[in-house]
């Protein structure tokens, strides 16, 4: 990370850049354009070379000059003056904890560096809400002018790149609100891409989502930046790329594809002439769903590590939105659909109990090492669900932006919450947590804020509120859409400054919380209804975590049931066994109350077992499935495990009876009784 003071004329400006190298010049295609007649369109160049930088004069007229001394090129060390043209320009290493922090995405937070930094935070938010909600993107230029005006006085810097993270993170959260109102899987896609190349200003973009059945990629939508349609978008991107990306699931970025190694027995690539390229899975349940996939035809090196921070995130979300919407559309079937015949609805369930037996033939899945950056231990998961919710953990925890947890009752969101706060870069500070539906009304204004001493009848003595404990720390609100509509207003004050007004007194307390909050309620459906703001809203709900229901991750039910024999095993001694019908039972069964269900049905049965084996008649009659349903069930894997060694043996009922380990009459017996059809 470098920083540049840019001298011309009486302002000087303050610029951060990244590792890459640097074009600096007159021209649009640079990434340092100086507004000076005298420099050249491409003047200079800085470049990373090791250990350092050193900066190329590209032949420019009247050259380039570092210390007054004329160069071709020279290594650069902080404090060096480069001069081009008439302006003047000087280098500087960032310190580390300013490139700290902007790696950690730490948007909200200025660097605290120079005179008063709290009301430089101060400033720096109020301006940008002011600017941005009244008159939108508008209004961020106008917004960036007034923010300079005022830290230019204040002789303040390291302040362009926190004005752009602050508004890229308002631009996204915007977007994240659009994709989550869209249920339209069309409309959808569409706004899925033109925000892709909004917020990377690619040329054209390019969705594509996997067929049925793995045969492949199909182009689903395809814009340029002005939404226009592209025609025969099949023939105008790399299928190369785009199905590395599909089959990896991670990203694939191309400063120059022509000339990329990866790419070079590609025929699309060398056809179409590709320069820069950025593409990244859409991933839902472990697996890609598609590619969003994005190209500029003529500026190579065009997405940095900007670009791929920015997709990385909206990446999740658009994922996460277009399940979403998938559900919804199931959930809210066409007429037509509703005249399925039911035999079709057989097939979910035998696929999942065939699926739920191999996994018991295999063993309990053990986390193998996982590739994520922090510790989720605590976390009992392997499903493919429950690692894409790790997955954008370990994107968004580095942040202090504020973080809403949705999903059903007992999913385990507080977990969630925790994970986050132990993980992040407050995990030194307290984490505080509270039920916004356990406390009535009349006490929750007093229990989040404060009061002062007399402030109601039984305040004997001042106290401190949720915010004031929480302080330098994270504040987890469980159950956020239970909150009374008169408090969310106190409450988005005290978001938006900072401070809070205990009950009864006259002056603000300061105070400094990440806010993690939690509902199992459609927040959306509430603003429409007037009982949640929708400001508020906007503000809690920057990153948004959705943690599926057990039913959509049941892989995971014999660890959780292991993890909870253990818990409740004597201390020190061995822990109860559950029998392989018992757990098969856990593992069809649909759980509405989910972990926390799960967990209360195995200490259930632990204490009417009292034995070391614990068995399905232990458990409560709702999870216990009937008997025919069992047969059923079992009837359905011993049909499919015969079809398969049929097939497998070209219909040969001796070998076929050889590999299933029964008689050649036991076998006979089966096809009659499962009404297998033969040859």
């Amino acid at each position: 990370m470098i920083k540049l003071v840019v001298v011309h004329g009486k302002d000087p400006r303050v610029r951060l850049f990244s590792d890459a190298d640097l074009l600096i010049g007159r021209a649009e295609d640079a990434d340092l354009i100086l507004e000076d007649a005298t420099v050249a369109p491409h003047h200079c160049r800085i470049e990373r070379i090791p250990r350092g930088y050193k900066v190329v004069d590209l032949d420019a007229p009247g050259g380039t000059l570092v210390n007054d001394e004329a160069v071709t090129q020279k290594r650069l060390k902080s404090g060096d003056k480069i001069v081009a043209g008439q302006t003047t320009i000087y280098f500087q290493r960032a310190p580390d904890r300013v490139e700290a922090a902007i790696r950690a995405r730490s948007w909200d937070q200025p660097v605290p560096r120079g005179p008063d930094p709290d009301e430089l935070r101060r400033r720096l938010n109020d301006v940008i809400e002011k600017y941005y909600t009244v008159l939108g993107d508008e209004g961020l230029a106008e917004a960036d002018q007034t923010l300079q005006a005022f830290l230019t006085r204040r002789g303040l810097g390291y302040t362009d790149t926190l004005l752009e993270h602050e508004r890229r993170l308002l631009r996204l959260q915007s977007i994240n609100k659009a994709l989550a109102q869209e249920h339209d899987e069309k409309r959808l896609l569409a706004l899925i891409l033109d925000s892709a190349v909004e917020l990377t200003g690619a040329e054209r973009g390019f969705l594509l989502l996997t067929r049925a059945r793995g045969r492949g990629l199909r182009v689903e939508v395809a814009r340029n930046f002005d939404q226009e349609e592209i025609k025969k978008p099949s023939y105008k991107i790399s299928r190369s790329i785009a199905e590395e990306v599909a089959r990896s699931g991670e990203p694939v970025v191309v400063a120059d594809a022509i000339q990329d190694e990866r790419f070079l027995e590609s025929m699309s690539v060398a056809d179409l002439k590709l320069r820069s390229v950025i593409c990244f899975p859409l991933k839902t349940r472990g697996a890609p769903l598609g590619v969003i996939y994005l190209d500029n035809r003529f500026q190579p090196g065009r997405f940095g590590s900007r670009e791929i921070s920015v997709l990385e995130m909206f990446a999740d979300q658009a994922a996460i939105a277009l399940r979403n919407a998938r559900i919804y559309r199931r959930a809210d079937p066409a007429p037509e659909a509703d005249a399925a015949p039911e035999a079709d609805d057989e097939a979910p369930g035998a696929e999942r109990e065939a699926r739920a037996r191999a996994l018991l033939e295999a063993g309990p899945a053990r986390a193998g090492p996982r590739t994520m950056r922090f510790d989720y231990s605590e976390i009992v998961a392997t499903s493919p669900p429950m690692l894409e919710v790790l997955e954008m953990l370990d994107r968004i925890t580095p942040t202090e932006a504020p973080v809403l947890i949705t999903g059903e009752s007992g999913t385990g969101k507080e977990l969630v919450a925790r994970a986050i706060h132990r993980n992040g870069p407050r995990r030194h500070g307290p984490f505080v947590s509270e039920n916004c539906a356990a406390i009535p009304e009349t006490l929750l204004e007093s229990e989040l804020f404060g009061h002062t001493k007399g402030a109601f009848t039984g305040a004997d003595a001042a106290k401190p509120g949720l915010f004031q404990m929480a302080d330098d720390g994270t504040l987890f609100l469980d159950e956020i859409g239970d909150m009374p509509v008169n408090l969310q207003t106190k409450l988005l004050r005290a978001l938006e400054k900072g401070e809070v007004r205990p009950v009864g007194g006259n002056q603000p307390v300061r105070v400094n919380v990440r806010i993690i909050s939690a509902t199992n309620q459609q927040v959306d459906r509430m603003i429409e209804a007037g009982t949640f703001r929708r400001d508020l809203f906007y503000r809690l709900n920057v990153f948004e975590v959705s943690l599926p229901p057990l039913r959509e991750r049941w892989e995971d039910i014999p660890l959780l049931v292991e993890h909870f024999l253990a818990e409740a095993a004597p201390h020190g001694g061995p822990a109860p066994r559950l029998e392989e019908d018992g757990l098969l039972a856990l593992m069809l069964y649909d759980w509405p109350g989910n972990i926390r269900e799960l967990r209360n049905e195995v200490l259930r049965a632990i204490a009417l077992g009292g034995g070391d084996l614990l068995k399905l008649e232990d458990f409560s009659p709702s999870v216990r499935p009937p008997r025919h349903a069992l047969r059923h069930i079992v009837q359905q894997v011993e049909r499919r495990v015969i079809q398969q060694v049929l097939a497998r043996t070209g219909g040969k009922k001796v070998d076929t009876a050889r590999l299933l380990g029964i008689s050649r009459p036991t076998l006979d017996a089966k096809i009659q009784t499962l009404k297998i059809q033969e040859g």
